[in-house]
This record gives structure tokens, C-alpha cells and sequence, in this order.
């Protein structure tokens, strides 16, 4: 759980400047475009932070140096900065929605750096979804008391909030260069590519692809009918509903890890139908806000799939920069898509259309987690060690944790579990424990294979 710490502020940060900065764009642009024209530029929005996380894994590719990418996570620092001033300060619909799309297209890029380090690292995989299901919940909670002591300043509140989400993103940023900034640029690599758990292990990753790609087609039809009204003032996405959210995340976090996730899908499934029921049950105003606290407690448990089913499993592809990204690309493009037609359906009362087309993508979710379940791959898929690494990086790259670490050079030093015990003073309960969790990362059957895998 140690190993989980520093990737949990990273991207508790970047989550905590994006939920800022996309209800500030759409504060603001209900006068700089018009209240008919928010949801389309949320639709847009959307779609640009997706590119961003999609510019990631292609200017990894083409610049491979150290020095230019860290170059260009500067640069992306500054562009995002800039384009923010702009967003603040000027009014001409064109210029702010030119602005806003580059706000969100350089926060996604930067985005891409965190997805990567958190895939790439140390840290222990099979606690991913807590890990981000309560730093989600951290950075809403935080977002949710800093918005309301903001509105306490008045006027000034509104630059106090410009300058906090800028101080999140910067300290974001600075981690990535400062303690992080090595890992997205080695090449992760596996000689297993070839082996019949990596074909499958591919048939995996597109169906986790696909399933992600429905779950927010269906959530971006019910954002365009929040986002509607929220610039018509009808409710307030901000308001105390926002609060139920972080409690569902942490609850689908730990949900995800549990049985290795075995009884996640059909929970989501639920969830999902619950959520267009819950949109056309509340009509009036105090109805609708009861109705976004529902909302929220059902959007999480797709939230945290999207953010953790691929970052887990992107290190047993063969393409890891990409697959650490693609859970955050395919949220964006369907949501931002889905969220004008859902929007343009609700506002013209097309309840009936509205309805078959969600029912014919829950359908299609349906099937697909029907199929996924049928794939003869683990959900966490072992990392293989490549020989030309020192034994540290072996380590690392198996995500085993630094006691599981200290555990496993004493027995390859050829120590015995109560000799492992008293050196490291614990029980051979707990020795046994690491060795098992050892075992399950590298997929290996006994304590020798375990040894042999590590044995140079």
C-alpha cells in the first residue's frame, strides 16, 4: 500500500484540477457562447482532452529523448497556463472556445504523464481501484469545501479558484518532472509478446476498450442533459449531491479489487440501468437535485472501471504508453459526443428516443461484459521480468511492494521462511503471505518457480 502513496497525490491532483477547471469553462461560457451553446462546447471539451491524453503515447513515439519530453511537458505547462489567462479574461465566444479547447487539450497531455507513471511504476496493482476510487473521492470533496468557501470571497472568489486550479495542475507538473519524470520515458519491455496469454491479453485489452467506450456513450447522454441544466440554472452540478459522489467512488474502488473483481460488471450493469430511470422519475426543481445525487452515486462505479481496467494492464501490452491513456481517451470522445445528443433529445422533450437509444447501448454493454467474461486472461496480467534488467528493476516492474521486495532477495539468497522471519523480524505467516503475493504477480505456481524467475 506504501508504493500507492506517491501515484495517489499525482493523480489526485490532475483529478482535482480537471473537476475545477471543466465546471469553471462551463460557468464562464454561459456568457461568452450563450446558454443554448454549452452543452455543444462541453461536447468539445471533452473531445480535446481525449486528444490531449492521445498526444501522449504519438509524441512519445516520434521524441523518445528524456530531455524532449520533458521539454514538452514544459511546454505543455505554459500552453495550458497561457490559454487559461485567455479563457479568464476574454469574452468573444471564438477566442474563449479556441481557449477552452486548448485548456483541456494541454491538461489531458499532461494527463498522459500520469496515467503513464502510475502504469509504469512500482506501485501494487491489485489495490488499483481503491487507490483511484479515494483519491478520486479526496480531490472532489476538496473541490466540492474549496468551492464553497470560494463563494464566501465574492468577486474575489472567482480569482482565488483561477489561481488554486492553476497551483494544482503546477504542483502536478513539478512531480512529474521532479520524482517522476524518469519513468515515461523507458521502454517498458516483454519478451512474452509472443505467448498465447499476450494474444489473449490483446482480445482483453479491446474488449475493456469497447466496454468503456458504452459506458460513457450512456453517461455522456445523461451529462448533456445535466449540463443543460445546470447553465439554465435548474440545479447546481456543484451543489451538496457532488459530496454522494465521492462516497460511491470509494465504494466502487474497493468493489473493483474485490474477488479480483469478479461481481463488478453485473453491479455496473445495474448501476447503469438505475441511472436513465433516476433522470426521468424527478421533474421538479427539488426533485432534479435529488435526482444528480443519484446520478452520482450510480456514475462512479463506470468512473472507476474506465480509469483502472486498463491502467492496470497496460504494462502486458505492447504498447504500454497507449493502453495507460486509452481508459481516459475513451471517457472523453464518447461522453462529449453522447452529451450533445442527450442534451438536444432532453431539451426537446424526445424522452422516447432518448430512452431507446440508451436501452439499445445498455444492450450492448450487456453483451459485452458477457464476452469479456468469457476471455481465458487474468484481469491483472503478469508483468515478465526481461533478464537484461538489474534484479531492482525486475522488481519494479512486477509491482512488488519493498517488504515483498526484502522477502524475496533473502530467499533468493537461499535463506529458509523461518530464517526469512527472524531476519526480517515478522512471522513465517506473514513471510508465506509475501511469497504468495510474489507468486500471483509473476503468475509462477511454487516457491522454485518463483526463485528460477528472478535467478539470473
Amino acid at each position: 500500500m506504501k508504493s500507492l502513496f506517491k501515484p495517489a497525490i499525482l493523480f489526485g491532483l490532475h483529478m482535482f484540477y480537471y473537476a475545477f477547471v471543466e465546471l469553471l469553462i462551463n460557468d464562464l461560457a454561459v456568457a461568452a457562447v450563450g446558454v443554448e451553446n454549452v452543452v455543444i462546447l462541453y461536447g468539445a471539451i471533452s473531445v480535446a482532452v481525449a486528444g490531449g491524453f492521445l498526444l501522449f503515447p504519438l509524441l512519445r513515439r516520434l521524441f523518445a529523448g528524456s530531455t524532449t519530453q520533458k521539454f514538452l511537458l514544459i511546454a505543455a505547462w505554459v500552453l495550458n497556463l497561457a490559454a487559461f489567462v485567455v479563457v479568464l479574461t476574454v469574452s468573444s465566444p471564438s477566442i474563449f472556445s479556441l481557449a477552452a479547447v486548448f485548456v483541456t487539450l494541454t491538461a489531458g497531455y499532461i494527463g498522459g504523464f500520469v496515467f503513464y507513471t502510475i502504469a509504469a511504476g512500482p506501485a501494487n496493482k491489485a489495490y488499483f481501484g481503491r487507490m483511484f476510487g479515494i483519491s478520486s473521492a479526496v480531490a472532489f470533496s476538496t473541490q466540492f469545501g474549496f468551492a464553497k468557501l470560494i463563494t464566501a470571497f465574492g468577486a474575489a472568489g472567482f480569482w482565488i479558484e483561477a489561481i488554486v486550479i492553476e497551483i494544482a495542475l503546477s504542483i502536478c507538473s513539478v512531480l512529474l518532472l521532479l520524482f517522476f519524470g524518469h519513468l515515461p520515458f523507458q521502454a517498458i519491455k516483454n519478451k512474452a509478446s509472443a505467448s498465447l496469454q499476450q494474444k489473449n491479453m490483446g482480445k482483453y485489452l479491446w474488449g475493456i476498450f469497447f466496454i468503456i467506450t458504452i459506458i460513457w456513450a450512456m453517461g455522456g447522454m445523461i451529462d448533456g442533459v445535466v449540463t443543460g441544466l445546470h447553465a439554465e440554472q435548474v440545479l447546481n452540478v456543484s451543489d451538496f449531491p457532488r459530496l454522494l459522489y465521492a462516497v460511491s467512488l470509494v465504494i466502487a474502488g474497493f468493489l473493483f479489487d474485490y474477488k479480483d473483481g469478479r461481481i463488478y460488471a453485473p453491479v455496473t450493469m445495474l448501476f447503469m440501468i438505475a441511472q436513465v430511470i433516476v433522470v426521468f422519475i424527478f421533474t421538479s426543481s427539488g426533485g432534479f437535485r435529488a435526482a444528480l445525487g443519484a446520478i452520482y452515486l450510480c456514475a462512479a462505479f463506470g468512473n472507476i472501471y474506465s480509469l483502472a481496467a486498463l491502467t492496470l494492464s497496460a504494462t502486458s501490452s505492447e504498447n504500454p504508453a497507449l493502453w495507460a491513456v486509452m481508459g481516459r481517451v475513451v471517457k472523453y470522445i464518447p461522453n462529449g459526443i453522447m452529451s450533445v445528443i442527450g442534451g438536444y433529445f432532453y431539451s426537446a422533450n424526445a424522452n422516447t428516443i432518448f430512452t431507446i437509444i440508451y436501452i439499445a447501448l445498455l444492450g450492448s454493454l450487456f453483451m459485452l461484459f458477457f464476452f469479456q467474461g468469457k476471455l481465458s486472461v487474468q484481469r491483472i496480467a503478469p508483468v515478465l521480468p526481461d533478464r537484461s534488467q538489474t534484479l531492482d528493476e525486475m522488481i519494479a516492474a512486477c509491482g512488488i511492494t519493498e517488504r515483498e521486495s526484502e522477502t524475496l532477495k533473502l530467499l533468493l539468497s537461499g535463506k529458509s521462511t523461518s530464517e526469512i522471519a527472524q531476519t526480517m523480524f515478522i512471522t513465517e505467516k506473514t513471510v508465506q503471505k509475501y511469497i504468495g503475493s510474489m507468486m500471483a504477480k509473476t503468475s509462477t505456481k511454487s516457491r522454485s518457480a518463483l526463485i528460477t524467475v528472478f535467478k539470473s
